[in-house]
Formats: C-alpha cells, structure tokens, sequence
C-alpha cells in the first residue's frame, strides 16, 4: 500500500484521468456539469484501483436505473398516479412526473451508490 505524498499524487493523477474524459462527455451534451464535478469529488483520495471500481460501479448503477426507467416509461400511462402519502410516494410522484415529461436521469443516484459501494468495498476488504 503507497502511502504518503506519493499516494496523494497518485489519487490527484487518478481524479485528473477520470476528469478529462467526463468533461469531454460534459462538453458534448453526455453528461452534466454537476455529475462531473461530484464524480472528480469522490474520486479525489481513491486510489487508482479503488478509481477504477468506482467507475464500474456508477456505470453499473447507472445502467440498471436507465433500465428501470426504459420499463417504467413503457408501462406509464396517463393514469397512475402514486400515493403522496409518504415520503418514498412523493419520491415516486416526483420520478413519474419526471418520466413523462422525459426528463434526465438522477445520474447522481448512480454516482452516490458507486461510491458507497467504493467505500463498503475498501472497508471490508
């Protein structure tokens, strides 16, 4: 295990890798300015190894969500309306109304989860 300055260097240079193509991404339309900001974040102080599992794991994430979204899209319609009552029915009015309205995924969802998972992962290990 690299420990020290050179370990900080080694995390800066690791953000730095995973910066460069987010932000090409961003500049393209891909991906938004606060999802790059937030992944270059939980990056910074990941070891390149523990960089890498966090990108897997948000793509991962981030993948089973646009899944789940593609088959709440196609099974929605106009009315079904979930139970505001309690807080996860106004989390999921708010993502149905999101979905019909074709709004962008919550890419940060994806992003907290593969750090948590980074996170879990490195504290057991």
């Amino acid at each position: 295990m690299i420990e020290g300055p050179s370990a900080l260097a080694f995390s800066a240079a690791a953000a730095l890798l995973l910066f460069v193509p987010l932000l090409v991404a961003f500049s393209r339309g891909i991906i938004g300015g606060a999802d790059v900001k937030l992944m270059t974040a939980v990056a910074v102080g990941l070891s390149p190894l523990d960089c890498y599992r966090f990108v897997v794991a948000t793509a991962l994430v981030g993948g089973l969500l646009g899944i789940s979204y593609l088959l709440l899209s196609s099974r929605l319609n106009g009315r079904h309306h979930p139970r505001r009552t309690s807080f996860l029915g106004r989390v999921a009015a708010v993502e149905f109304r999101r979905i019909r309205r074709r709004g962008p995924l919550p890419y940060g969802v994806a992003i907290a989860a593969g750090g948590a998972f980074v996170l879990f992962y490195h504290g057991s290990a």
